[in-house]
């Protein structure tokens, strides 16, 4: 290689790096602005609905998570493909993928639609619930059914802009859902309305957002996104031959992320412990939520990857990706562990004092489930995910049957000591799995991500506890300082010693660019 092919290949390099950096940012800032309008508006909701009605809008929400397993992983093949199709050139792939998922998921809307109406049908024979509570979740099931015939369709073109890599687009049109959203809840709040009124509201105003999306991602993608014409089995069947493996992730994360937790307390301990619930459930979605967004834009790259056989790019991401989720989370889940008695207390009142714990033991197997994230995303690039399947199922059956022997006695806290268990069994099995599928040693793996990371956790962790012991744990800000004062140590001196010159020489460039890219647009 001469100096000029290397230097190309140094800067597609540095591009591809900060493409990535950009498109994590991007999907960062619109989850970051639906999880923080979620977390303000919790308490007033609780206040304006009471804690079973809430239970009862939570649980609804639940409802809906499931049915959206009927996806059965064809989005993200659908994302795969139009990076892979779009890449190539070759747009009667391209077509066909897009048709042959529209038509799919033209049938599933109607499904998930039925499957809705029924549930709702049958609430009083499936719940502990009173009549009204009954006839409330009924018609939150049944508002919710009618706008799934156009949500399922029109969810195409949003996985078309994620094949595109346009993130920011993405970002947009949520940062766009979530002030509507916040709208439509101002108005609830106000009007006094129920949680029926504020799901029918959501609803609607994702309708007209998603009309939006098939608008924006016709005119770049160049053809048509709502069409049967070009489907076909030939694509259909390449689409499935992908999405399994992706839906039994997708499996994982409604049966673990609260969804089989909710389910569980609504059927054996009623509406209220479902509502309750919701305090332990906001720190697991919030820890939850940081892992996937480190790997939200990294599907298409690592397809991309594959399919330029690009194995040593392929390794770089595992190692180094692995390294940047756990150095986020796991500071960012131990400080949470020690800050969530006085958070829960000053977030939602003394009346939530008692699911602090649920908490705790909720978030804590982040610490170690982290490590996993990314080596899921580039194994299913690869569509090698399959052979995790048994140990996926043999979780879900484990947290199942731990949680409904457990919420018996222990109430919330049950069905969290059954999820968080569940998890701590299966990571050995997981992380043995993603290192055979990649053909990573251990021996490699583990210096390159737990010894620059994990040894230092214990300077967050001693500074969270001695903050938590002054006047900053007495309200919300000092709270945040306190937590800020534990992690930026922390990460400081992970810059300074776990990370390798190209790595600060790239943390250097992405700051340069942010910068650069804030100070056009304010000039602007």
């Amino acid at each position: 290689m001469n100096e000029t092919e290397g230097q190309g290949v140094r800067e597609s390099a540095t591009s591809e790096k900060r493409r990535l950096v950009a498109n994590t940012l991007a999907n960062g800032l619109a989850q970051s602005a639906a999880m923080l309008a979620s977390l303000v508006f919790m308490p007033l909701l609780i206040r304006a609905f009471g804690i079973g009605q809430f239970g009862l809008y939570m649980l609804a929400s639940s409802v809906t998570a499931y049915a959206a397993l009927l996806d059965f992983g064809a989005g993200s093949a659908l994302t795969k493909m139009v990076a892979e199709h779009h890449a190539t050139g070759d747009r009667e792939a391209l077509a066909g993928s897009v048709s042959s998922t529209f038509s799919f998921y033209t049938v599933v809307g109607v499904v998930v639609a039925l499957v809705m109406v029924g549930v709702g049908a049958a609430v009083q024979h499936l719940f502990d619930f009173d009549a009204r509570s009954a006839l409330i979740l009924r018609d939150m099931l049944w508002v919710g059914a009618v706008f799934q015939l156009w949500y399922w369709p029109a969810s195409t073109a949003r996985h078309v802009l994620a094949g595109l890599q346009r993130f920011d687009l993405l970002a947009e049109l949520g940062v766009l859902t979530t002030v509507l959203s916040i709208g439509a809840t101002v108005w609830v709040l106000v009007s006094g309305s129920g949680p029926v009124a504020l799901v029918a509201l959501n609803g609607a105003l994702a309708a007209v957002v998603g009309l939006l999306t098939v608008a924006i991602s016709r005119r770049l993608l160049g053809i048509p996104v709502l069409t049967y014409r070009a489907a076909s089995r030939k694509y259909l069947a390449a689409i499935f031959l992908f999405s399994w493996p992706v839906f039994a992730v997708q499996v994982s994360d409604a049966l673990f992320y609260q969804q089989t937790d909710r389910v569980v307390l609504g059927i054996f301990a009623g509406a209220a412990a479902v509502g309750l619930y919701e305090a332990a459930a906001k720190f697991n979605a919030l820890v939850a939520y940081l892992s996937g967004l480190t790997v939200s834009a990294v599907l298409p790259l690592a397809s991309r990857f594959g399919a330029q056989s690009r194995h040593a790019s392929l390794k770089a991401l595992l190692l180094r990706g692995t390294k940047y989720v756990a150095a986020l989370v796991a500071p960012i889940t131990l400080v949470l562990v020690v800050v969530a008695r006085p958070l829960i207390a000053d977030w939602l009142g003394p009346g939530f004092n008692g699911q602090a714990i649920a908490a705790q033991v909720l978030v804590v197997p982040h610490v170690l489930v982290c490590l996993g994230v990314m080596g899921d995303a580039i194994v299913i690039s690869k569509g090698r995910f399959g052979g995790r399947i048994p140990f996926i199922v043999a979780q879900a059956i484990m947290n199942l049957v731990l949680s409904i022997a457990l919420v018996g006695r222990y109430g919330v806290l049950g069905v969290a000591i059954g999820t968080a268990v569940s998890h701590l069994v299966d990571f050995p099995l997981h992380m043995w799995f993603l290192l055979r599928e990649t053909g990573t040693r251990f021996g490699e793996w583990a210096r390159a991500v737990v010894v620059p990371v994990y040894p230092l956790l214990l300077v967050p962790v001693a500074m969270a506890i001695g903050l938590a012991r002054t006047v900053l744990a007495q309200s919300i800000p000092g709270i945040a300082l306190a937590s800020a004062l534990s992690l930026l140590p922390y990460w400081g001196l992970v810059y300074v010693f776990s990370f390798s010159e190209d790595e600060k020489h790239d943390v250097r460039s992405w700051l340069t660019a942010l910068r650069g890219r804030f100070g056009r647009r304010a000039a602007g």
